[in-house]
């Protein structure tokens, strides 16, 4: 990779330090000449495929130390649920419990739209600052040609790539002042006797939620915050749910009715089928047993324990395959997984 020519080699050693690494980075990452893999993955939408760009093993490394030693240390706000530990979709879910209007917004293309200056420059107004409590020793020129090498580290070919285990925790420090900017319209609302109202985020997920009414110019608002962000939001993903009007509230493909959450019974049949054909494999891959894992970790969390629909097969399917039966313990939070 380019960085050791751009770099100098004092400047990997302080980033070893600071990210409790092995010596040597600067040599590890020059051998690396292909730093990403490029696959497309389709859509539940229908629409174009999302392309993943997945570092190599060198690099994902390096940017897992970047995450869990400085990423993970920057705080975030109670609205964003989106890769941050202890939060899921399911918590970004519950907040909109007992509401009965629903305003959702989606990003369009947030995480390739997000530059390598966008990165720099949330690192400098986010990051620096965990630095210099951190390693004080490091002077402010120092420091900032650090965080010039970290958001290389963490970009490519000029954006945020899907797929990067940093990308999704850059992209929250990034959406920061968007979340900050709707707060501040939430309270301004609440002031005009828009009581109860919630605003969260998951990724490039919005969600505005009214127990009462919606404010009659929230769309205006939110859409205006989106593009003062540098953001673009997709129209085909907007949208309003009213329970009087006997519609449904789904939060990243979560169905909030009342007090209670749960999953499309469309999306369980498609669940149940899966472990149904796992059931009739000789053997199970890896694959397949991530499959399950996840569908058991999000259908867990929603409900508590697995749904009635899916006991059946999962009992079968730990009989027939010897796999450890999850019915009986406590579900464990998955942040990155996504119903939709």
């Amino acid at each position: 990779m380019k960085y050791s020519q751009i770099y100098q080699s004092d400047l990997f050693e302080t980033l070893e330090r600071l990210l409790l690494l092995p010596s040597g980075l600067e040599s590890r990452l020059r051998d690396v000449y292909d730093p990403y893999e490029r696959f497309t993955i389709p859509k539940g939408d229908g629409g174009p495929g999302r392309t993943i760009e997945a570092p190599v093993a060198a690099l994902k490394s390096v940017q897992s130390a970047i995450l869990h030693q400085l990423l993970y240390r920057v705080p975030v706000a109670p609205d964003c649920h989106g890769f941050v530990p202890g939060r899921s979709i399911v918590t970004h879910a519950r907040l909109h419990r007992n509401q009965n209007e629903l305003l959702n917004y989606d990003i369009e293309n947030a995480f390739p739209s997000v530059s390598r200056d966008r990165v720099v420059h949330s690192f400098h107004r986010r990051l620096a600052s965990y630095v210099k409590h951190r390693a004080p020793r490091i002077d402010k020129a120092r420091r900032e040609k650090l965080m010039e090498l970290l958001a290389d580290l963490v970009t490519w070919d000029g954006h945020l790539p899907q797929g990067a285990p940093t990308s999704g925790a850059v992209l929250n420090l990034v959406l920061a002042p968007l979340d900050r900017r709707l707060r501040k319209e939430v309270r301004k609302w609440s002031r005009k006797a828009y009581k109860d109202l919630v605003y969260s985020r998951y990724a490039d997920d919005l969600n505005l939620s009214a127990r009462e009414e919606l404010p009659p110019d929230a769309d205006e608002v939110i859409r205006r915050a989106i593009h003062q962000a540098g953001f673009r939001f997709n129209p085909r993903k907007v949208h309003r749910a009213d329970r009087a009007l006997g519609q449904t509230l789904k939060i990243c493909g979560i169905q909030v009715d009342g007090e209670e959450l749960r999953l499309p019974r469309k999306k369980l049949k498609t669940y149940r089928a899966v472990l149904h054909h796992a059931f009739l494999k000789n053997k199970l891959n890896g694959e397949t047993r991530d499959q399950i894992n996840g569908i058991l970790g999000l259908t867990r969390m929603v409900y508590g324990d697995i749904p009635p629909l899916l006991k059946r097969p999962w009992k079968v399917l730990v009989a027939r395959h010897n796999l450890k039966d999850y019915s009986d313990s406590r579900p464990q939070q998955i942040s990155g997984y996504s119903a939709s």
